[in-house]
């Protein structure tokens, strides 16, 4: 049975298989047998989903731009994200920013910068996909995660003096190199740790989503 992705409630996503679909509607997502969906993920009011094409759809809030529409309205339902094309492997959507790792292993930020989270190398706000460089200009980039529950502390901004308490994103490399950004004021990937190599038997570095 085919599955399927449900849009509900403005930013919740469910899985249902087919059998269970009982004429609930694609909500803007295409059509399974033509481009399924391979990865979603979201965050309590925004929402994203990466097809096997590559393809990017987000919706929901969008008060900083963290859905890479090129402006800050709302969307109801599930919009391509023009910009990243047939380029998305993954996606993890924070509290008020997001990022994706593109197909050809590099890294695409965007929405709410004011910590230095987007890794730019400045704290503004960005509508639309931005690739980071600096340390991970010539890196693989494998996974990547944004801070979450943000939106009670503080608003999670302080532009001004930075600090620890604001969202930070943390990447990892093909060669198990650990990166983060956004906290205590970094704005631009800083080196953390070289990641131990996991055993022969361990699959945990490719089904583990890390969390910030």
């Amino acid at each position: 049975m085919d599955l399927l992705v449900v849009f509900l409630n403005q930013h919740t996503i469910a899985n249902v298989t087919t059998m269970e679909f009982l004429g609930l509607a694609y909500a803007g997502l295409p059509e399974s047998a033509v481009d399924p969906v391979v990865f979603i993920d979201a965050d309590e009011r925004s929402s994203a989903a990466v097809t096997k094409n590559g393809n990017l759809y987000t919706w929901g809030n969008n008060n900083y731009g963290q859905l890479g529409l090129g402006h800050r309205e709302p969307c109801p339902q599930p919009t391509l994200v023009d910009s990243l094309v047939g380029q998305v492997g993954t996606v993890s959507m924070g509290s008020m920013y997001c990022g994706a790792v593109l197909r050809n292993g590099r890294l695409a930020m965007w929405g709410h910068g004011g910590h230095g989270n987007l890794g730019l190398g400045d704290r503004k706000d960005r509508t639309r996909p931005c690739t980071v460089g600096g340390l991970l200009s010539d890196a693989v980039v494998v996974q990547v995660a944004c801070t979450r529950g943000q939106n009670g502390c503080k608003g999670g901004r302080r532009p001004k003096t930075g600090g620890a308490e604001g969202p930070h994103t943390i990447a990892l490399t093909a060669h198990g190199r650990l990166y983060t950004f956004g906290v205590h004021a970094r704005v631009v990937p800083v080196f953390v740790v070289q990641m131990p190599p996991p055993p022969p038997s361990s699959t945990c570095l490719t089904r583990h989503r890390i969390h910030a």
